[in-house]
């Protein structure tokens, strides 16, 4: 459920305002997309770095999650499904989105005097993106995950 409710969140996470800075009159919104290409003109590695733990790999995370657990629910193991949750396990050490939060804030708490800072709908969905990826890794347990499908590969045989 947190794996859904997560890759629905991830859409205007992505594409919806995170913060609107206005200053002498004029505002001016970003987005998560906006903010690492804007960064990747400056330091290429930095802005690859922050795609990969703020959007890639939490996107991996859920999209692995919520495929590995809807097959395992409708009693299936296909052969593949290894192959996935050996990639989930790889892919959770990346998906870093509470660490891309904690920059956000560290920015607010240095703009605020320079200029008014107001949080988009970007920045909300992206903290419940944080908090279901949080509570997707406290309640799911990989090894459920492996016995399940063992248990449903000796059913099929």
């Amino acid at each position: 459920m947190p794996s859904t409710i997560g890759l629905i969140l991830l859409v205007p996470a992505m594409g919806m305002p995170l913060l609107s800075l206005s200053t002498a009159g004029l505002l001016h919104d970003v987005s998560l997309t906006q903010a690492i290409s804007c960064s990747a003109i400056a330091v290429i590695g930095m802005a690859t770095l922050v795609a990969v733990c703020a959007l890639v790999a939490p996107f991996l995370n859920l999209w692995l999650v919520f495929t590995v657990s809807t097959v395992l629910q409708l009693g299936g193991a296909p052969a593949w499904l290894p192959t996935l949750l050996r990639l989930n396990h790889h892919v959770r050490e990346w998906a870093m989105p509470e660490v891309f939060l904690l920059a956000v804030l560290v920015s607010v708490v240095k703009l605020k005097d320079m200029a008014q800072l107001l949080p988009g709908v970007g920045l909300y969905c992206f903290v419940c993106l944080m908090l279901c990826t949080l509570l997707m890794e406290t309640l799911i347990d990989q090894h459920e995950f492996w016995q399940a499908y063992e248990k449903n590969r000796a059913q099929e045989m």
